[in-house]
C-alpha cells in the first residue's frame, strides 16, 4: 500500500545489519552500537506509527484490533527506549514498559487474528451463495435452451412424421409409394432418436428422466422397432433373423417407448458397426413371482466389435468419440449410456460381451408387470371411428404443424376441427363456438399456451368453457414442461412428432371419459 514507506523500512533493515556487525568488531563500535539502535529502534516506532495514520488517512482498511496492539507495541518500546537514551527515569513501569507493551499487543493481535478468521469464513460463505446462485441461474439458462432446442428440432421433424403417417394411412397409396413414405419415415425416426437422446442426457445429468406406467402390448411394439432395422440391415447387405418367444404376455404395465429406445439404441449399433455377416435378435420371456414376466434380450452381430479397453467404458457418454473409428459411423456416442441408465431405471440388468473384429453380444433384461385386466388405453380401438362427434379446437402457431394437424384430424371420422394461431385467437374461438376439446401448443407468440390454459381453467370464459378438456401437444418433450402443464389443469400431454394412433386413443378418451383422461405421454 505504501511504496515510500517500504523503501524507509529497508533502510532501517540496512541500519540494523550494520549494528548487528559494529558489535563483533571491537570495542569502540561494541560502544557505539547501543546508542545507535536504541535510536533506530525508536525511529522504527515513529515510522511504524506514521505507517498506520498514513493508511487510515488514506482510507485503506486496517483491522482495528490490529491498530490498538501496534499502539501499545510502540508505547511500551518507545518507554523502555526512552529510559535507555535517559530521556524518562528509571521505575519499575519503564524498565517493564516493553513487557507490557509486547502483553498487550500479543492479546490484541490474537483478537485482531480472530477477527480476520471471521471475515475470511464470512466471505467465503458469500461466495458460496453467489457460486450457488450462478450454479442456479446456469441450469434454468440451461433448461431454457433445451426445451427451446427441443422445441425447434421437434418442430419440423412434426411435419415430415404428420405426412408421412398421413399418406401410409391413406388406403389409395399403392405398396410402391407407401415402401417410400417408409424410408423417410425409418430415417425421420433415426433422428428423432438422436434428438431425444440429447434431451434424455440432459435429463440424466438432473436425475429427472422418470418413466411413465401404460398398459401395452408388448409383442406388437417390439416387432415394430425390429421390422424397422431388420429393413436396414438388409439394406447394408445383412443377414437378419428375429426369434420371439411364443409365450410372450400380450399385455404388460410399463413404459413402451422407452423399452423401445433400449432397443433401438443396441440394434442401432449392431447395424451400425457391422459391415459383413448377420445381427440375430433373439427374446424370451419368463413368468416369475408377484406376476413379472422377465423379458430376456439378446442382440448379437458380427460387426467391428471392442477390445477390453473400449469395452470397459462402453457405456460411458460420448463413448464412440473417444474410439478410434474416426467418425466413419455416425451417431453421437449416446446410444448405450441411455440404454444403461433406462435399464437401471426398469430395474433390469445389461451387460455386452465383445471381441474385436469378431462382433458383439449385448444382453439386457427388463422386468415388467402384467397386467390383470384391459386398462382404458388398451380397451380403445384406433381402427375405430369415434362414436360421437366431437368438435376441436386446434391452437398452433406454426404453418407447417397446422397442416399437418390439419391431415391428422381430417383422417378421423367424426372429427371436425378449427385452427386459431395463439392463445388471444383461441380466447375468441371459445367466445364464439362450441368446443369438445382443445390440442393446445405451448410457445406461441402474443399468448402462449401456459397464460391461456391458465385464463381457462381460472374461469374468465365461465364454468363450462373452464373445464373444457385441455391436450398439450408440444415439441417440447422436457419433464418439466409435462410436470407444469398437468399442475396447470391441462388433461393430458403429447409431444411433437404426433403419432396418428396416439393422438385418436387420446381424443377418444377424451369422448369417453367426459375429459378425465390417464395422463400417457
Amino acid at each position: 500500500h505504501l511504496p515510500k514507506f517500504r523503501k524507509v523500512y529497508n533502510g532501517i533493515y540496512v541500519a540494523i545489519s550494520i549494528v548487528f556487525i559494529m558489535v563483533f568488531i571491537n570495542a569502540k563500535t561494541l560502544e557505539l552500537a547501543y546508542p545507535i539502535s536504541n535510536l533506530n529502534g525508536l525511529l522504527s516506532l515513529i515510522i511504524i506509527l506514521t505507517s498506520l495514520f498514513v493508511m487510515r488517512y488514506r482510507k485503506i482498511s486496517v483491522d482495528p484490533y490490529f491498530s490498538i496492539g501496534i499502539f501499545f507495541l510502540v508505547i511500551g518500546l518507545l518507554g523502555f527506549v526512552m529510559n535507555n537514551l535517559g530521556m524518562l527515569p528509571t521505575n519499575f513501569y519503564t524498565m517493564n514498559s516493553s513487557k507490557f507493551g509486547t502483553g498487550f499487543e500479543v492479546i490484541f493481535l490474537s483478537l485482531s487474528m480472530t477477527n480476520l478468521l471471521r471475515r475470511l469464513r464470512e466471505e467465503k460463505e458469500i461466495s458460496q451463495e453467489l457460486a450457488l446462485k450462478k450454479s442456479e441461474e446456469i441450469s434454468e439458462l440451461k433448461t431454457f435452451f433445451m426445451s427451446n432446442m427441443s422445441h425447434e428440432l421437434r418442430t419440423p421433424i412434426n411435419a415430415i412424421m404428420g405426412i408421412v403417417e398421413t399418406e401410409m394411412a391413406n388406403k389409395n397409396s399403392s405398396k410402391e409409394e407407401r415402401k417410400k413414405y417408409q424410408i423417410v419415415r425409418n430415417a425421420t425416426v433415426s433422428l428423432l432418436s438422436n434428438v431425444n437422446d440429447i434431451l434424455d442426457f440432459e435429463k440424466m445429468e438432473k436425475n429427472a428422466l422418470i418413466l411413465k406406467s401404460e398398459v401395452f402390448n408388448p409383442s406388437i411394439v417390439i416387432n415394430q422397432i425390429s421390422e424397422n432395422w431388420k429393413s436396414e440391415a438388409i439394406k447394408k447387405g445383412l443377414k437378419y433373423r428375429f426369434e420371439m418367444d411364443s409365450e410372450i404376455t400380450s399385455k404388460s404395465i410399463g413404459d413402451a417407448d422407452r423399452l423401445v429406445q433400449i432397443i433401438n439404441n443396441v440394434l442401432s449399433n449392431a447395424v451400425k458397426f457391422t459391415h459383413k455377416g448377420s445381427i440375430i435378435f433373439k427374446l424370451k420371456c419368463v413368468a416369475q413371482p408377484d406376476n413379472i414376466s422377465r423379458f430376456s434380450f439378446h442382440i448379437s452381430d458380427t460387426g467391428i466389435g471392442m477390445n477390453e479397453e473400449n469395452k470397459a467404458s462402453v457405456f460411458d457418454s460420448f463413448n464412440q468419440m473417444r474410439l478410434n473409428h474416426k467418425r466413419q459411423f455416425g451417431g453421437i456416442g449416446l446410444g448405450l449410456t441411455i440404454a444403461k441408465h433406462l435399464v437401471d431405471l426398469f430395474e433390469g440388468t445389461i451387460k455386452i460381451e465383445s471381441q474385436e473384429n469378431k462382433g458383439t453380444d449385448v444382453f439386457f433384461e427388463i422386468p415388467l408387470q402384467n397386467a390383470k385386466s384391459v386398462s382404458l388405453n388398451d380397451a380403445i380401438k384406433t381402427d375405430q371411428p369415434l362414436a360421437n362427434p366431437m368438435h376441436i379446437l386446434v391452437v398452433e402457431d406454426n404453418k407447417i404443424n397446422q397442416m399437418v394437424m390439419r391431415k391428422l384430424l381430417s383422417s378421423f371420422e367424426n372429427v371436425t376441427f378449427s385452427v386459431v394461431e395463439n392463445g388471444v385467437e383461441a380466447m375468441e374461438a371459445l367466445k364464439t363456438g362450441v368446443y369438445d376439446l382443445i390440442l393446445m401448443d405451448l410457445q406461441m407468440p402474443e399468448m402462449d399456451g401456459y397464460e391461456a390454459t391458465e385464463r381457462i381453467r381460472r374461469g374468465e370464459l365461465g364454468d363450462i368453457i373452464g373445464s373444457i378438456p385441455i391436450i398439450a401437444v408440444t415439441a417440447d418433450a422436457m419433464q418439466e414442461t409435462r410436470q407444469r402443464v398437468l399442475e396447470l389443469g391441462m388433461n393430458d400431454y403429447m409431444t411433437k412428432p404426433v403419432k396418428r394412433d396416439l393422438l385418436l386413443e387420446k381424443i377418444k378418451n377424451c369422448s369417453q371419459n367426459n375429459g378425465t383422461l390417464s395422463v400417457v405421454a
